[in-house]
């Protein structure tokens, strides 16, 4: 955990320097997050949804830290109030695959992927697909998104063989 035990001294240093910081309290609820520290990064993120209730992304990771606890209810119920976009839908469909709802995550994926992806809501659903066990779906969807450093280029790149012996 070296390094994310750096990153949470380095966040907590920042938050001291300025209490009022949103993204240095992010920062830090981030580093709480990846240390696995789930009670210490609820605080930061609810601590910073506070101070700036709109900043989205804050709910995203606090409804992730609901989700690996099992608190499955709770991450669904804040994404309900974050901003409707591409991203907000992508985190729904996987708070809803982690709560065992794999019918309600594929109606949200099937109606993202009717609509142009975007940068971040593509990467979210291609992890989607990955936990529904979707692997060709999910690295499709990496190949062919114009903003992902795997998707440029690759049309006239040769097709990498999907399990079934087709090539995707």
């Amino acid at each position: 955990m070296g390094r994310y035990d750096d990153m949470v001294n380095e966040a907590q240093i920042a938050v001291e320097l300025d209490p009022l910081s949103v993204n240095a309290i992010f920062r830090l609820g981030a580093g709480f997050y990846e240390c696995r520290r789930y009670a210490e990064a609820e605080e930061q993120f609810q601590r910073a949804l506070k101070l700036h209730p709109g900043f989205d992304f804050a709910a995203y990771v606090l409804a992730m830290v609901y989700g690996v606890q099992g608190r499955h209810e709770e991450a669904l119920s804040l994404l309900a109030t974050a901003a409707d976009t591409p991203i907000t839908r992508a985190y729904m469909a996987l708070a809803h695959v982690r709560a065992g709802d794999r019918e309600k995550a594929l109606e949200i994926v099937h109606e993202a992927e009717r609509h142009p992806r975007q940068d971040f809501a593509a990467l979210v659903l291609s992890v989607v697909h990955g936990y529904l066990g979707e692997e060709d779906e999910a690295i499709t969807i990496l190949e062919t998104h114009p903003e992902s450093p795997h998707g440029r280029g690759r049309a006239n790149q040769p097709q990498r063989p999907k399990k079934n012996g087709t090539v995707a």
